[in-house]
């Protein structure tokens, strides 16, 4: 039996397909009211209790620039390890698994999509059904506003830079 390497939750958020390594991918639920964070950053939706535990929740439309996470009755919150800890990813509809084999990924392009933007993709999959880009889980969760000085997705607590 073949074990894939690259096997992805395909989600839907703003209108666009993306992907996210299921090895990141703790649960997917159904989003519950969530309560605000004060002054947490503007892509965070707020935190909901996900079984007794509070779970900070991303819009990650608004994150790609996709627009805003509206909820609807496909909505899902996929829970993922986060750099900063488990997080919830707000998305329009988790649609698929799906395993992509080596020879389909591509790099994010850099020079049409941005730096800024194209550091939150680990790659493009050339898939039978169109384009998927994949998420950087690391890249696309904002830092805390609190998170001290030194301390980013990169770093993991080492304050060397």
């Amino acid at each position: 039996m073949n074990r894939c390497e690259n096997t992805y939750v395909v989600f839907v958020a703003g209108g666009e397909r993306y992907g996210v390594p299921v090895r990141r991918v703790t649960a997917i639920v159904r989003p519950t009211d969530m309560t605000p964070v004060p002054r947490a950053p503007e892509a965070v939706l707020g935190v909901m209790n996900m079984r007794g535990t509070v779970l900070p929740v991303v819009d990650i439309s608004r994150r790609l620039g996709r627009g805003t996470f509206v909820a609807g009755p496909s909505s899902r919150v996929i829970v993922a390890d986060g750099p900063f800890g488990i997080v919830g990813l707000a998305v329009d509809a988790a649609t698929d698994v799906t395993c992509i084999d080596e020879d389909l990924l591509r790099e994010a392009p850099e020079s049409v999509l941005g730096a800024d933007v194209a550091r939150m993709f680990t790659g493009v999959a050339d898939c039978e059904d169109g384009l998927l880009l994949l998420v950087d889980v690391d890249e696309a969760v904002p830092a805390p506003s609190s998170a001290p000085a030194g301390i980013s997705p990169h770093t993991k607590g080492d304050t060397d830079g």
